[in-house]
């Protein structure tokens, strides 16, 4: 449906977007591997949206952000903005020692400056990876939160003139960790 409205925008996208769907997720990442380090277009990304999941619903929960001026763009484009400090401090702590993410993969190994976001659902955890884990269990309501805001940051990120508002009131804002 994203895909659909940004196509069907009355502006066109100043600049390019690639949605890219990993499989071999669980495998060390190999989807989000090989893209970031062989594929033609992985040297052109600036900015990341990562959606993760240890859950089946809620709201998607910004965990891990590498930039104070995507953290700015993403809290003042999308709708329904949701970030913790809590849950990148639990990550680190608990999941980070059994888990890893897609993002990880594309910080590290991808161009020197991408900033990313690394989103996750974590509603209805005890079904995720069991054989209750299926298109029943992910709400409408989460669905529709995650598309609005996807789609609000995203026609942000695509628009130079958005953009060049967002750069001008983060100047004062922290500096990346890049």
């Amino acid at each position: 449906e994203m895909i659909r409205a940004l196509s069907h925008n009355d502006k066109p996208l100043e600049y390019p977007i690639i949605f890219l769907f990993n499989g071999a997720e669980e495998w060390n990442h190999q989807g989000a591997h090989g893209f970031i380090t062989q594929h033609k277009w992985s040297q052109q990304v600036k900015y990341l949206m990562n959606l993760e999941a240890t859950g089946t619903g809620g709201r998607e929960l910004v965990f891990q952000c590498n930039s104070g001026e995507l953290a700015y763009i993403y809290g003042n484009s999308a709708p329904y903005p949701q970030a913790s400090v809590m849950a990148h401090e639990l990550f680190k702590a608990i999941l980070h020692q059994v888990a890893s993410t897609d993002w990880a993969f594309i910080i590290k190994f991808g161009p020197k400056g991408i900033r990313g976001i690394d989103t996750a659902y974590v509603d209805n955890g005890y079904v995720y990876h069991t054989s209750f884990d299926d298109e029943k269990t992910v709400p409408d309501a989460t669905l529709y939160n995650t598309g609005v805001n996807l789609l609000h940051v995203t026609r942000t990120l695509a628009d130079k003139k958005q953009l060049e508002k967002y750069a001008y009131n983060t100047n004062n804002a922290p500096e990346d960790e890049n």
